[in-house]
């Protein structure tokens, strides 16, 4: 005769708490609703947020943000010593112009205007176009009494207004100096000569009036470089200098310092 075995089971608890819910994933929330409760269920929420020391580098977070990450190449955010750029991120570009690879998140910098650093048209494919290029740069001058370090004394002047100038260091004793940057060395042409004559770095910037012989405490007027009208000075010397960088830009600022 077969007696048999009777088996009782309670009411199926999913859980009984939160514990009993892992997932194993540490991105995730795990729930137990209505714990030790024949309804009990577990749920899962994603986490989104950045939150350092919680095991979980949510998409769309980064070394930077949440300490649970790890540092990578594309993650968006130049944080390796080996990362010169990353996505959006062109800090190895300084200023920023150009291009990531997100394979070895290395910088190409655009050439940018379009120009060379010599101020030549920068051509796809040639060797300067992937190189960052600042545009041409204008060298600047203003008046003053003394020259700031790195400023070259171009000439001499009676005022700010520049009324009267002289070549620098004759014995008119002009108080107010023309100082430029970015000049490497200044000379001036005998007679009518130009500035080109003195080398292919030189390029004009005023035309004193004098006389043949070009005395040089007698330069009560000057005139733009080259000056070719009829009313021009019938002799000439020509104030030539030599730019670090760059070219040569003029123009006209009516307040007590003078800018070229």
């Amino acid at each position: 005769m077969d007696y048999g075995y009777l088996t009782c089971t309670g009411p199926s608890i999913a859980c009984y708490g939160n514990s009993d819910c892992d997932d194993g994933d540490p991105c995730t929330t795990d729930t137990c609703n209505s714990p030790g409760d024949p309804a009990s269920s577990c749920s899962y929420t994603s986490i989104v947020a950045c939150t350092n020391n919680d095991d979980c580098c949510p998409t769309g977070c980064d070394a930077t943000n949440d300490t649970d990450c790890d540092a990578v190449c594309g993650d968006g955010a130049v944080n390796q010593p080996s990362e010169e750029c990353d996505d959006t991120d062109l800090s190895g570009c300084t200023p920023p112009h150009g291009t990531c690879d997100e394979i070895t998140c290395s910088v190409s910098c655009s050439c940018e205007y379009n120009l060379k650093c010599d101020g030549s048209t920068c051509a796809v494919g040639s060797a300067d176009y992937n190189n960052y290029c600042v545009a041409p740069a204008y060298f600047a001058c203003h008046v003053d009494t003394s020259c700031a370090s790195g400023e070259t004394e171009i000439i001499d002047l009676s005022a700010k207004n520049n009324a009267h100038t002289e070549i620098v260091g004759a014995s008119g004793g002009y108080s107010q100096k023309l100082c430029c940057s970015d000049i490497s060395s200044v000379q001036t042409t005998t007679g009518t000569g130009d500035c080109n004559t003195l080398g292919a770095g030189f390029t004009g910037l005023i035309t004193f009036a004098t006389n043949s012989t070009f005395d040089k405490n007698s330069n009560a007027q000057v005139e733009k470089y080259n000056y070719t009208g009829t009313d021009g000075f019938p002799y000439k010397k020509n104030v030539c200098v030599e730019l670090t960088s760059g070219s040569l830009k003029c123009s006209y600022v009516p307040s007590s310092v003078a800018t070229i």
